[in-house]
């Protein structure tokens, strides 16, 4: 296969992904900014299957989305091997049909240490001192807007869009991947 015709393939696949509201999957460089001393990131499939799905649903109030149940998520593995925590890409549904794409980051306790969003229409949402404000949090944290998140300036609607698409990640990785895969 020549070169440009792989080129244009994989464009091509990410923009069919992209169009789809598929998230996108995280570069290297994108998890590396969640987690700088990280030695690898190994994909993993969710274990979402019946109890640990309902309850992540009941504390959602939704119903997850097929692309939820398929988008594998990633173990953070340090310099000795030992487990940092987990990445996991997912998107925010904004206004007008946009989305943009996000990657949440939680450590071994399932606590977000980082969310990078990226390539939607909503500058406010993705700048590093808005997204501060959600490290820490965790699956039992409201992560709601007008609870313990801010909306960005101008932009309560897609803030709170957005902090739904971080508590979709912190539950999902806390539930379907920290517990099934601790060691």
């Amino acid at each position: 296969m020549k070169p440009t015709t792989l080129v244009t393939l994989i464009f091509s696949l990410l923009v069919g992904a992209a169009l789809a509201g598929e998230p996108a999957q995280p570069t290297l460089e994108q998890m590396k900014k969640l987690y700088p001393a990280a030695a690898s990131f190994v994909k993993k499939p969710l274990e979402l299957g019946g109890h640990t799905r309902e309850h992540i649903e009941e504390a959602l109030g939704f119903k997850l989305d097929g692309h939820d149940l398929k988008t594998p998520a990633y173990v953070v593995r340090g310099a000795d091997g030992r487990s940092l925590g987990a990445v996991w890409p997912t998107d925010v549904h904004l206004p007008e049909g946009k989305y943009a794409d996000v990657l949440v980051g939680v450590d071994t306790k399932g606590a977000v240490v980082g969310v990078l969003v990226w390539g939607g229409p909503v500058p406010a949402i993705q700048e590093v001192a808005y997204l501060e404000q959600y490290k820490g949090k965790n699956a039992d944290s409201p992560i709601r807007v007008g609870k313990d998140i801010k909306p960005a300036a101008g932009q309560k609607g897609p803030s709170a869009d957005l902090a739904d698409s971080v508590r979709r990640a912190v539950l999902v990785l806390s539930h379907g991947l920290l517990k099934a895969h601790q060691h």
